[in-house]
């Protein structure tokens, strides 16, 4: 689409109940039912990881990882 001069594009924020491209990521390798290291989340960074672990999408046990239902949830979400 060709914009006039002067004008912008209007992009939507993302509702957060949708996962972002990283958030999705590590989600969907968590998806298969095994426990990782963060290490394992890439490209998944540790700031996105704290979002997951607030939004109740991912709980920690020790020093590893794993979803929860509400993550499924996020995965199955429409986007």
């Amino acid at each position: 689409m060709q914009w006039d001069e002067g004008e912008e594009e209007i992009v939507t924020p993302r509702p957060s109940h949708i996962p972002n491209h990283y958030e999705r990521s590590a989600l969907t390798k968590l998806a298969s039912g095994r426990e990782l290291q963060v290490s394992k989340l890439y490209p998944t960074g540790r700031k996105a990881i704290a979002k997951l672990l607030e939004k109740g999408w991912i709980e920690r046990a020790g020093s590893l990882y794993r979803i929860t239902e509400g993550g499924k949830a996020a995965l199955r979400a429409k986007v």
